[in-house]
């Protein structure tokens, strides 16, 4: 519950200094400040929102060179460009890897867009632990966090 209060208490404030902040520039940079949430029920993979952008629906099956998530936007203005920054772990939660990925993109105001870039697990030997089972008992479950370290935008 407390959860759900913090983000209805950033949402405001997003809203609020979302009109403050506005530029007359063709091309805007924000810094994004997030709060990471694991959802449980919905069985989502990730949930992540810094009220501005949301990063949802991660996945990379086993032998997948590349990994997607979708991307929703709240902004006034199209988003050309995101750096996301991911933490892999495994099931006991001892980091494997960590990056920042620019992905190019195109989503318009108060729209979700999938994205996908390439894969961390160069040996294909990674399964995302929400995702699909592999049907081979050697593969390596892992976990994902991710959080938005910026945007770029088109103001209008």
């Amino acid at each position: 519950m407390r959860h759900l209060l913090l983000i209805m208490a950033i949402a405001l404030l997003a809203v609020t200094s979302a009109h403050a902040r506005k530029q007359s520039t063709t091309r805007n940079v924000r810094h994004a400040t997030t709060a990471l949430l694991q959802v449980g029920p919905s069985r989502d993979t990730i949930a992540v929102t810094d009220t501005a952008v949301r990063l949802s629906g991660y996945d990379k099956p086993l032998r997948a060179t590349r990994e997607s998530l979708f991307v929703t936007s709240s902004l006034d203005d199209t988003i050309r460009a995101l750096r996301v920054k991911l933490d892999y772990y495994d099931m006991s939660g001892r980091r494997l890897h960590s990056r920042d990925v620019d992905i190019t993109a195109d989503i318009p105001p108060a729209d979700t867009r999938c994205v996908d870039f390439k894969s961390w697990d160069t040996q294909k030997s990674f399964y995302y632990h929400l995702g699909p089972k592999p049907r081979r008992g050697t593969a390596t479950p892992y976990k994902v966090e991710a959080h938005v370290v910026y945007v770029i935008t088109d103001s209008r």
